[in-house]
């Protein structure tokens, strides 16, 4: 009898483990957001890298990108948000971008000063990782996308630039026992490809076509562009105009002489090839209105007259009646065209762009 007692004591005790075993397969099999089975691994550590992606344009020859020029390279500080699904699962604010591209706890750091995130591996991964550089806000206490596009940019000028990349793993990846490892054997992902949340708008060209029914020729000298309506406000993550109670107008100054008096018409002055570009940032703008749509102007002067005078305002990447607006990473390049007829002026506008809209377009406008 006391022998059966102790078997079926050895039984339940067998009976109770193998439940416990099946529990700790269970928990390590939870289902995704999607529905899927996860079966989790071992331990992992992230090192990640950034790159910046070229501003769309088009060029004055033909279609492609133009590199960012090196300001707008510049990384001063990053965020890195890591998701879970839909759910933020860490935030790390407060790094920076090396001159390798890796992000990295201190300005300049080197590898051992890597960011590194440390999860378990899953499969299929429910990662996805973003990076957010040059904001000044906080995105601390975010839980979703959400919340984090419901931070509002607010200094245009800063050049504040965001990227999100999923994270998979290759098939016989299964991570490492223990978090040790995992630190000493981080896994390099990226680059993460960084976009900018602002347009960069710019005086390219002008162009002096003739001078009707003028006696003489005179010289032209270009003295300033002024802008209207820049967004200086963006949500941080959606494509979605932030409206603004009060755009922004911006001026600057310079000294030109975009024709001589004398050469052979027409005459072209380009601001790209003579490094002189006139360029100004706004986040994106695609109101409805046209009185909201961001403009230009340019000042200029005829002759040896003091007297400046202004262009109209021309709509920036407006089509016929359609509204194209200024969208965040391209670059919107614009050409004046000008004839002297007497006293009058006429001026055309050209804005090279590539966009998911539109290629060229041509604006013909007057000045009386």
């Amino acid at each position: 009898m006391k022998i059966k007692t102790i078997i079926s004591s050895i039984c339940l005790m067998l009976l109770a483990a193998s439940c416990s075993m099946e529990d700790d397969v269970l928990r390590d099999m939870e289902k995704s957001d999607s529905g899927n089975v996860e079966i989790e691994m071992g331990e992992v550590a992230f090192a990640l890298k950034a790159s910046l992606s070229s501003l769309e344009t088009k060029a004055l020859s033909d279609a492609g990108k133009l590199p960012a020029s090196t300001d707008e390279m510049k990384i001063n500080n990053c965020t890195l948000i890591l998701f879970e699904g839909t759910q933020v699962s860490s935030i790390m604010e407060g790094l920076f971008v090396n001159d390798k591209n890796y992000i990295v706890k201190k300005n300049g750091g080197t590898k051992g000063d890597w960011a590194k995130v440390i999860v378990k591996v899953k499969k299929p991964s429910p990662y996805a990782v973003m990076v957010i550089a040059n904001s000044s806000k906080s995105f601390e206490g975010c839980l979703s996308e959400s919340d984090i596009n419901d931070i509002i940019q607010d200094d245009k000028d800063a050049l504040v630039k965001v990227g999100k990349m999923n994270i998979n793993f290759d098939a016989n990846f299964a991570g490492y026992p223990t978090i040790a490892e995992a630190l000493e054997n981080p896994l390099e992902i990226g680059p993460i490809s960084l976009s900018q949340l602002t347009a960069r708008i710019e005086l390219a060209e002008f162009n002096v076509s003739g001078f009707q029914g003028a006696s003489v020729k005179e010289k032209i000298t270009v003295t300033g562009v002024d802008l209207f309506n820049l967004n200086p406000k963006s949500y941080t993550t959606s494509e979605q105009t932030h409206k603004n109670t009060t755009y922004l107008s911006e001026s600057k100054t310079c000294n030109v002489e975009v024709y001589n008096g004398v050469s052979d018409l027409p005459s072209t002055y380009s601001f790209v090839d003579n490094e002189n570009l006139l360029s100004f940032y706004s986040f994106r703008n695609l109101a409805q209105a046209e009185s909201d749509q961001v403009k230009m102007q340019v000042r200029f002067k005829i002759g040896n007259s003091g007297k400046e005078r202004t262009t109209r305002q021309f709509v920036i990447n407006k089509e016929g009646n359609t509204l194209h607006g200024v969208k965040s990473g391209y670059v919107y390049r614009l050409i004046v065209n000008m004839t002297i007829i007497g006293d009058k002026v006429e001026a055309e506008l050209l804005c090279y762009t590539r966009d998911w809209l539109n290629n060229t377009i041509s604006i013909p406008m007057e000045d009386n």
